[in-house]
């Protein structure tokens, strides 16, 4: 798959029916939480990791194969009646175009506690499925023009379930960023056009045609999101993953005008554009 990164947490063995998530890493930050209280976290990485490998989250796509990297930065436990609540910051990334920041997740959490995929909002849990169906929306997305957008769907839903929760902090951030991912069309398009580019170009045999119109498909959307956004965050993320093999494929189709507004355009990768220019 088109994913990859380095584990450094060993990843359990299990038995995997439903494999979208290849591979977790999972690291804690613990700085902020008083000694007598990390025994609460002991078992929190594991299952956190066993969760997310093993979850059902799309059913008939159980070949993605994504990898993720996911740093929890805890800001402190607090009791509430018989429970703990943790309250922590959190990084995710596939370590190439996806990179999520999320502050002021809340959530009780007890040492020994298990997991489970279900509708049901949970406030650990449905953070994960959220997260979980980004990240496959957005690889579903290289398959097959707009496929993700069902996962997206089930994204904004469980914002929307977390903004009138018990633990609803953040939750109105998270139901923003997702509708602005979702309708973010032109972007959408890049990263479909882009993929679809790709594997004509890496066909045993090339059809010229069918690579050039791909690409003037993606060359497209990729002027309208400067039109109407101009350096977008996420754009930008998956133009640096990318650029290298970008412009291998738009050398060969001859079309020096794309580089020329790439130069231009994503400026953080201007040295990649100037030598495919040459």
């Amino acid at each position: 798959m088109k994913n990859r990164l380095f584990i450094t947490f060993p990843c359990l063995i299990f038995s995997i029916v439903f494999a979208q998530f290849e591979d977790v890493n999972i690291q804690l930050d613990m700085t902020r939480v008083r000694d007598n209280d990390k025994y609460i976290l002991t078992t929190f990485s594991e299952e956190v990791q066993n969760y997310i490998l093993t979850s059902p989250f799309s059913p008939g796509a159980d070949d993605l194969g994504i990898e993720i990297d996911i740093h929890f930065v805890f800001e402190s436990i607090t009791v509430k009646g018989n429970d703990h609540i943790i309250n922590a910051q959190v990084l995710l990334s596939n370590n190439m175009d996806q990179n999520y920041f999320t502050k002021g997740i809340e959530f009780p959490f007890s040492n020994g506690q298990s997991l489970f995929f279900s509708p049901t909002f949970d406030p650990i849990a449905s953070f994960l499925d959220y997260f979980a169906y980004i990240f496959i929306a957005n690889e579903l997305d290289t398959y097959e023009y707009m496929g993700g957008e069902k996962y997206f769907s089930l994204a904004e839903e469980i914002a929307s379930e977390g903004k009138y929760s018990m633990y609803s902090r953040n939750w109105d951030d998270r139901w923003k960023k997702i509708r602005k991912i979702r309708r973010n069309l032109h972007l959408r398009s890049v990263k479909y056009y882009f993929f679809s580019s790709l594997e004509i170009y890496n066909a045993d045999e090339i059809n010229l045609n069918n690579l050039q119109n791909a690409l003037e498909e993606f060359y497209i959307s990729l002027q309208k999101i400067d039109k109407n956004f101009g350096q977008e965050r996420y754009t930008m993320l998956f133009l640096n993953t990318y650029s290298q093999k970008l412009s291998e494929i738009i050398l060969f189709s001859d079309r020096n005008d794309i580089l020329q507004f790439m130069l231009k355009y994503d400026e953080e990768n201007k040295d990649i554009y100037q030598e495919f220019l040459k």
